[in-house]
């Protein structure tokens, strides 16, 4: 067969000779008639995989008005280039191998790309020449759809088969085991080949009386579910609920699939809801002693027992109840999807906990913790409820008050007068109000989700670290002061007061805390510190007043009434003189007792002025001015005054040497007056920076707690000889214990 008789088949005949038989005119036509009745398309090409010709069929697929329209074209000119090619590579390989082939490719039906089994084979001529290909395609677009199907169910069933959590067998109709799921070796601890050696009667009770009537139903009914015993590897017996069900595979033969669950946990449940059941049986009257309404029914939920605690929580008596349903405590504001859980929970046998709004026999609602535990029977059938109440209306109304008293708290919180926030274990705001927003200047988004101290002060944050480190560690940290940067720049002194809030485990969760501005009260703190220096300054300028005013009236008691004196006692005393020469001895006498009261005026005011402020002090100094009194103290009071001191020739400031000298007198003259001591050791240390005086004796001495204001007695006392140190700029320091004796310690 060559290229023009491939061609000839195709085109229809150009003459019309006498008809045949069969309507076709010759056997061109019968060939034409016999290609374009054929429902998969057939088609010639040449060498160079030009189309020859082809079918009706082949004509349609690719949307030609007829395959003559097709010849002379090729792949290329009705397909997309990539489908062309492969068609081009095929005729290759037929053409080179000089072999027929067959392949499975989309090819695109009027624009739809199906399935197609193509085969396609070598035009040869008589002389061996291959000349063209020839070939055919068959539509297996739903053979391949039901492949895909059926590869996924495989798949499905494959997945659903390895990995239920129910133990799933492939049994011979006689027991023989054929194949078993992962979760069957896990419930029995066989591994396959053991279930295939051992069968079905290797793995269940063959004592168990239930299977001979299991297996005659199934083989009647075609499948079987109830309850068996099953043996583990181990020896261990266990309950299950089996499903066994035959069916025929492809070959006809009678296999069985068999689902085992264990129901171990369940007949444990089960048991121990008959053990409470016949314990609420035999306690009746334990129940009708406990404050909770305890109420047994039926599965449909008929009351056949009630105690004396449901009586008193719903009002009704114990013949008002027994028999109705428990419906008659629901009203028309009880929460119907609470109630259609409960159906549904007691419908698949479980129990039930929650809250529920029941309603009284005088009409009155209460909230009602209520516990529900069905009670099953053979074959897991519910046949006993048992109902706990407990009225919880106190409860409720508590919560209630205490959510109305947190909201207040919280509402109190946000408009306090103080600041308030709280943050987290890294620092980051989670709250704040709208006080400590104020203060700061910026909105709560501006502030929440970022950490505190992003608002401080610099020269703050090290106080503040180490503050929230002892926060977290401790429930509670002493109060602490930092300052915050506002927005507009200003600082903001305050002091915060935290508490934490921690979790079970007593993890930091965050912590609470109370913001106090200290604007005004660091104000006043700068206003007093002003005020206290400015009192310091007058306090000493009213002791240099004092002092200046005593110098001068001890200047002018000496200067002006001592010279006068001194001339009056003169002219007495040549009165006197001549007054002895005219032998008038009364008036002698009597001018001689006004000479001597004269004198003592003078002593007087001596020493007057030397009290007022002594003359050595302004002339010679600390040290002589101390000597001279210690002179006069030990004469006149018999206590021996030792003096110690370095640097005599040291002079200070005469303020300061007034000061000391002043302290030193008040210090001897409340040791004559109170201490009843017979040594002194004055000890003065001088240097350029500093002065130290100690006064110590060896009195009776006293309890230095005990230590008051003198009011009975002259002078400053030990109070005021504190004062006159403080006021100089020093420090005072009294030690004594009774017996002991006082040390006097200043330092200015």
């Amino acid at each position: 067969m060559n290229e023009k008789d491939v061609q000839d088949c195709f085109k229809p005949s150009e003459t019309a000779p006498q008809e045949n038989a069969v309507g076709v005119h010759d056997r061109h036509d019968l060939d034409r008639v016999m290609l374009d009745t054929l429902p998969f398309p057939i088609w010639a090409k040449d060498i160079e995989s030009r189309f020859l010709g082809g079918n009706a069929a082949f004509a349609r697929i690719f949307g030609a008005v007829d395959a003559q329209s097709l010849i002379g074209k090729n792949d290329f000119d009705i397909v997309p280039p990539a489908l062309a090619e492969a068609y081009r590579h095929d005729d290759k390989c037929v053409v080179a191998r000089r072999q027929n082939r067959i392949v499975e490719e989309k090819i695109p039906d009027q624009g739809v790309r199906k399935w197609f089994e193509t085969f396609k084979a070598p035009i040869v001529t008589a002389s061996g020449e291959v000349v063209g290909t020839v070939g055919f395609a068959r539509d297996i677009s739903q053979r391949k759809e039901a492949e895909k199907r059926l590869a996924e169910s495989e798949e499905s069933f494959r997945l659903i088969f390895a990995n239920s959590g129910e133990a799933i067998l492939f049994c011979w109709a006689d027991g023989r085991i054929e194949s078993v799921n992962p979760a069957a070796c896990k419930l029995f601890g066989f591994g396959e080949d053991e279930f295939r050696r051992r069968g079905r009667n290797g793995i269940i009770d063959a004592t168990d009386p239930r299977l001979a009537v299991a297996v005659a139903e199934r083989n009647r009914t075609g499948t079987y579910r109830g309850e068996f015993r099953c043996i583990g590897k181990d020896g261990r017996i266990f309950p299950v609920e089996l499903i066994s069900t035959l069916f025929e595979n492809s070959r006809g033969e009678a296999r069985a699939i068999v689902h085992i669950r264990d129901i171990s946990q369940r007949k444990q449940i089960e048991q121990l809801q008959e053990e409470q059941l016949t314990w609420l049986r035999l306690h009746y009257n334990a129940l009708a002693a406990i404050s909770q309404g305890v109420v047994i029914t039926d599965a449909k939920q008929r009351i056949c027992y009630a105690n004396p605690g449901f009586e008193t929580i719903t009002g009704y008596t114990q013949a008002e109840i027994v028999g109705r349903d428990c419906s008659f405590l629901r009203g028309p504001e009880t929460d119907q999807e609470t109630v259609a859980q409960i159906r549904s929970l007691i419908a698949a046998g479980q129990q039930f906990h929650g809250e529920i709004l029941n309603y009284r026999k005088d009409g009155t609602p209460f909230w009602n913790e209520l516990s529900i535990i069905p009670i099953a029977g053979d074959n897991n059938i519910t046949t006993q409820l048992v109902g706990v109440l407990r009225d919880i209306t106190a409860d409720k109304l508590a919560k209630a008050q205490l959510r109305q008293y947190a909201e207040e708290v919280e509402e109190l919180y946000e408009n306090a007068p103080c600041g308030y926030h709280s943050i987290d274990g890294d620092g980051v705001y989670v709250r704040i109000n709208d006080t400590e927003l104020k203060w700061l200047g910026y909105s709560r988004e501006e502030v929440i989700g970022r950490k505190l101290t992003e608002f401080l002060k610099p020269t703050t944050l090290p106080l503040f670290h180490a503050y929230f480190e002892l926060l977290k560690k401790c429930a509670v940290a002493p109060r602490t002061e930092v300052e915050f940067i506002c927005k507009d720049g200003t600082s903001l002194p305050v002091l915060i007061s935290a508490t934490t809030l921690r979790d079970a485990n007593g993890k930091f969760q965050k912590s609470h805390a109370s913001v106090y501005d200290l604007r005004d009260h660091k104000s006043a703190e700068r206003e007093r510190a002003r005020q206290a220096k400015t009192m310091d300054a007058m306090s000493r300028h009213l002791l240099a007043t004092q002092e200046d005013i005593r110098r001068r009236l001890a200047a002018d008691l000496h200067d002006r009434t001592s010279p006068n004196l001194a001339a009056i006692s003169i002219n007495l005393g040549i009165l006197a003189t001549e007054l002895s020469a005219r032998d008038s001895s009364e008036i002698t006498a009597r001018i001689e007792d006004t000479r001597a009261l004269i004198e003592d005026t003078t002593a007087c005011i001596r020493e007057i002025s030397s009290e007022l402020r002594p003359p050595l002090l302004d002339y010679a100094g600390l040290l002589p001015a101390i000597e001279n009194l210690v002179d006069e103290f030990s004469r006149r009071t018999r206590i021996e005054v030792r003096i110690h001191c370095e640097n005599r020739q040291l002079r200070q400031r005469a303020d300061l040497e007034t000061v000391l000298f002043r302290i030193v007198k008040e210090a001897l003259t409340n040791c004559a007056k109170h201490a009843r001591a017979t040594e002194v050791d004055i000890t003065l240390i001088r240097n350029k920076n500093a002065n130290t005086l100690t006064i110590a004796d060896n009195g009776i001495g006293f309890a230095t707690y005990c230590l008051k204001p003198d009011t009975t007695s002259s002078g400053l006392g030990l109070i005021n000889i504190r004062e006159a140190a403080k006021f100089a700029g020093g420090t005072l320091f009294i030690d004594s214990q009774p017996g002991k004796g006082t040390s006097i310690h200043v330092k200015i």
